[in-house]
């Protein structure tokens, strides 16, 4: 029931009253979402409650408006999301979800349990066979794989390993336990500039592993650094460096063939809505916000993961423009390799569409 229809509801309409939540929720319903989520369902909301201590995550009246209509359609809503693979306050269920409630989430801010998809240390999972170039084993943790159906709520934003992360990265680090997500992530690297480092030490006490020690200056054990990237973020110097250019492509590719698996398994039960609000130059599992690098665009809707990734890269590329009365085509850039200059984001998108996960050509369709 996959198709190439985009469909785009602004943040804002001139002399529309409507706030975009009401907005979202009726473009839902005309387009169809009964279709993929019936009455019954047992309907995982697959979103980020946000790392602790930053204010740029989806707030919580995004999945309230969308589990209220869940509800109107009879399914069972619940909001999930899985552990992280580094140590930080998502790191198992307990934490998680005091996290989540601390940044709002609760089952009075929301109308809907939360339900930590990989259990309480990330060890419930199914495993599933996938012929990929890449994967052989795809784990998907029990609530994602368990769940009828799945609504796929994604905050759009730039992303230090992949370029950006949308639809598919949520289909794939997000719906994967940390185990899965050591598959994913270990190609990358990091090694030190050893003329730039300081022995500061930041990079050592962020490590979520002990895989950094400092003498003269820091060195990385690769067998027990699992590649998350966070002390390329910590150090003030920039010594500690990952080559993207080569190993993210590798990571994007197999982010690629984790999320066709869970579709596949998902078996067109599955609807994406992302938002295009609060595009900040780091993902929500940071622990400070940044600035955000371009204005709240809007909601962008589908059944196909890829096209509606390609829709919001359009969107902040300028190719495509909203001025709160029209769309138009603009002269395209590049913020995303502005920001993360090593990285190839495209292949994401190419080598999904390669691998039949979607298609990156789309029919944009305006909901007022």
């Amino acid at each position: 029931m996959q198709d190439g229809t985009v469909y785009f509801v602004p943040y804002s309409i001139h002399k529309d009253p409507r706030n975009v939540l009401v907005r979202m929720r009726a473009a839902c319903e005309e387009v169809g979402i009964a279709t993929f989520i019936r009455p019954d369902d047992f309907c995982a909301i697959k979103m980020h409650f946000g790392e602790f201590g930053i204010t740029s995550y989806l707030r919580p009246a995004y999945p309230r408006t969308l589990v209220a209509m869940l509800k109107d359609l009879g399914a069972r809503p619940f909001l999930t999301d899985t552990n992280t693979l580094y140590r930080v306050a998502r790191h198992n269920a307990v934490d998680h979800l005091t996290t989540a409630h601390q940044n709002g989430f609760s089952y009075g801010s929301v109308g809907a349990p939360l339900i930590i998809a990989d259990g309480l240390h990330g060890h419930a999972h199914q495993e599933v066979d996938y012929d990929g170039k890449h994967l052989t084993k795809i784990s998907i943790p029990d609530a994602i794989h368990d769940a009828d159906s799945m609504l796929v709520l994604s905050h759009f934003t730039a992303h230090l390993a992949a370029g950006f992360g949308a639809a598919v990265k949520n289909l794939s680090m997000g719906c994967s336990n940390p185990q899965g997500k050591r598959r994913m992530h270990c190609h990358s690297k990091p090694t030190v500039d050893t003329d730039t480092c300081t022995a500061c030490g930041m990079c050592a006490r962020w490590c979520p592993t002990g895989a950094i020690t400092v003498d003269d200056y820091a060195s990385v054990n690769e067998d027990l650094c699992m590649a998350c990237g966070e002390c390329t973020v910590v150090c003030p110097v920039q010594a500690v460096k990952i080559p993207w250019d080569e190993n993210s492509s590798i990571l994007q590719e197999k982010m690629a063939e984790h999320a066709h698996a869970v579709v596949q398994q998902k078996k067109d039960r599955i609807f994406f809505v992302n938002c295009l609000v609060d595009i900040t130059p780091h993902c929500d599992c940071m622990e400070q916000s940044e600035p955000v690098f371009k204005p709240d665009v809007g909601i962008l809707l589908g059944s196909d993961p890829v096209a509606v990734d390609q829709a919001c890269i359009d969107f902040v590329s300028g190719k495509l423009n909203w001025d709160g009365r029209r769309l138009t085509e603009g002269e395209p850039g590049d913020p995303l390799r502005a920001i993360y200059k090593h990285i190839d984001w495209q292949v994401q998108l190419a080598y999904a569409e390669t691998i039949g996960l979607g298609s990156r050509s789309y029919e944009l369709k305006l909901m007022r």
